[in-house]
């Protein structure tokens, strides 16, 4: 008897291993990180993050391993509003059905976005996600603010503008600093993007 329990307790011993195995090659919300407060975009990709190169994704597993090689998807099925471009950055995968755009995690479990989108939404609708485990919900700005033309042009600047000059904090699409107001520095961010005369197409 004594036998078949050490027995029992070594294959239970095994499993568990086999277990904390499967589970390290798995992200993990808690170890993971998500740039917020919002997934930043343009028509030209000069907005590409708040103070980074980039909207970054850092993922993890339980044992806060970085994670090479997990594919790192923006979600914005839930935000149709948000009108992704065909073209992308080199690196990035756009699925004009899906709604999506996605990215490969380096050696370092880093994956950093520079999306090119037009219109925003303010709810957190973006759903960002690692080999399908959710790490978090976002919003979407843009500096194409109306979402027309594939451009940021003079329309947008006129939206920017009625934001610019209203009593503060405003309304939150044109906040692409993340400090709750839309001010110098954010109009510093639509001005390169503006003169840029980047021009792309959206998604069909």
């Amino acid at each position: 008897m004594t036998g078949l329990v050490r027995k029992a307790l070594a294959f239970a011993a095994g499993l568990t291993v086999v277990a904390s195995v499967a589970m390290a090659a798995v992200p993990d919300p808690r170890t993971s990180s998500v740039e917020t407060p919002m997934v930043g975009g343009s028509s030209g990709n000069l907005l590409t993050g708040i103070g980074n190169a980039g909207y970054e994704v850092t993922v993890r597993d339980i044992n806060n391993t970085p994670l090479s090689g997990a594919t790192v998807t923006l979600d914005f099925s839930s935000a149709l509003v948000v009108k992704l471009y065909s073209g992308q950055n080199a690196g990035t995968t756009v699925n004009c059905a899906a709604h999506t755009l996605s990215k490969v995690t380096n050696a370092s479990g880093l994956a950093v976005f520079g999306p090119r989108d037009g219109a925003f939404i303010n709810s957190a609708s973006v759903q960002v996600s690692a080999s399908g485990v959710v790490l978090a919900n976002v919003p979407s700005r843009t500096t194409d603010i109306d979402g027309v033309g594939a451009t940021t042009n003079a329309a947008d600047l006129n939206l920017f503008r009625q934001q610019f000059f209203a009593p503060q904090p405003a309304a939150p699409q044109t906040d692409y600093t993340g400090d709750t107001n839309t001010n110098a520095a954010d109009l510093n961010i639509f001005r390169g993007e503006f003169f840029s005369g980047a021009v792309g197409a959206y998604c069909p």
